[in-house]
């Protein structure tokens, strides 16, 4: 067997677990958290809050990035699952025109803002190679099932859209108009995650790198909204075709 088929085989298995195996990097961002607070030493405790709002900033981005796609869209693309991969048509507008995995650039997005928050020196740019190393194979596994599902069009649309570094000029409009309803249905839960990761790591900084451990009411009352907001657009999609939309 060839070492780009080795790559995609690694890359369907890791597609398929790719929910659960980041949560092996658990006790790693245990021990940067214990080494943490670098800028309270460096420049004291009033940095702390600047230094949280640009880290939510670049999260922030790699959610506007998802909306992006996910408010364009068409359905059977884009999706979640984990089984295998799917996909009814290949989307080659508006995000897909500049980048091929605006999908996977905005969770790196979202990784970075959440790793930088820690403070470690050693911890971000290891968390980013492990994305790197992890998401190289998926994204090998994902272009081999699309090469062989839509040969002419892949290659056509691979030739001229950069895999991962987007290029703006080649930026043609969506073939759909925006849907708010789709963008909330597909990423209400991604606005929890980026909450809860940000609130967990001030709160286990603080607590393992200070002993403070008390709970940072901000963060308590913004994981609460976020959930209850995410509860909400759950039991709407299960329950009524409010946020259902032809097409998307």
């Amino acid at each position: 067997m060839g070492m780009h088929r080795v790559l995609v085989e690694q890359g369907h298995w890791l597609f398929r677990r790719r929910s659960y195996i980041p949560l092996l990097f658990i006790p790693l961002v245990v021990l940067a958290l214990r080494q943490g607070e670098l800028l309270e030493h460096w420049l004291g405790d009033g940095v702390e809050p600047v230094w949280t709002a640009v880290c939510l900033g670049i999260s922030l981005a790699g959610l506007v990035g998802r909306a992006l796609v996910a408010g364009y869209a068409p359905a059977g693309t884009s999706g979640r699952n984990t089984r295998a991969q799917q996909a009814a048509s290949l989307t080659t507008t508006g995000l897909y025109s500049v980048v091929r995995h605006p999908l996977y650039v905005a969770n790196f997005l979202m990784l970075v803002g959440a790793t930088l928050l820690a403070e470690s020196v050693w911890m971000p740019p290891l968390v980013w190679l492990a994305y790197c190393f992890y998401y190289e194979r998926i994204i090998l596994a994902e272009e081999d099932f699309l090469r062989t599902r839509f040969p002419d069009t892949f290659e056509s649309w691979s030739r001229r859209v950069p895999a991962v570094w987007p290029r703006w000029s080649g930026w043609v409009r969506p073939a759909l108009p925006f849907s708010w309803r789709a963008a909330v249905a597909r990423e209400h839960s991604t606005v929890l995650v980026i909450v809860v990761a940000f609130a967990v790591v001030d709160y286990l900084s603080d607590g393992l790198g200070e002993g403070d451990w008390d709970i940072d009411p901000p963060w308590a009352l913004a994981v609460l909204l976020t959930a209850a907001v995410s509860l909400t657009v759950r039991l709407i999609k299960r329950r009524t075709q409010l946020l259902y939309e032809p097409g998307y």
